[in-house]
């Protein structure tokens, strides 16, 4: 059994992990990471009393960072990305992911 990790919340850290039974011998094994990166125009103190001094973009654009890095996902998907985000492209690209915004 493996555990991938599937979710993490930056401002806490935490992570969710699903157990995956073993892959059957000759099969290709692909890590998937969704990542709620928390839309900006969300990350106000009035909706996250708790969480003030992580809501500032400079240091949640870290986090984010230091997730998807620890992850070390094949494919991931990103919630809340808005255009705004613009300086994740090339952050993702030299991870060696390739973008895509819809």
């Amino acid at each position: 059994t493996c555990a991938l990790p599937i979710c993490a919340s930056g401002s806490t850290g935490h992570e969710t992990f699903v157990h995956v039974a073993d892959a059957p011998s000759g099969s290709v094994r692909v890590r998937v990471c969704t990542y709620n990166v928390l839309a900006q125009h969300l990350a106000k103190s009035s909706f996250f009393p708790y969480a003030k001094p992580h809501l500032r973009q400079a240091a949640r654009r870290e986090r984010v960072l230091r997730a998807i890095t620890a992850a070390g996902a094949d494919v991931l998907f990103l919630q809340e990305v808005e255009q705004q985000d613009v300086w994740l492209v090339p952050r993702l690209s030299a991870l060696g992911y390739a973008t895509a915004f819809k």
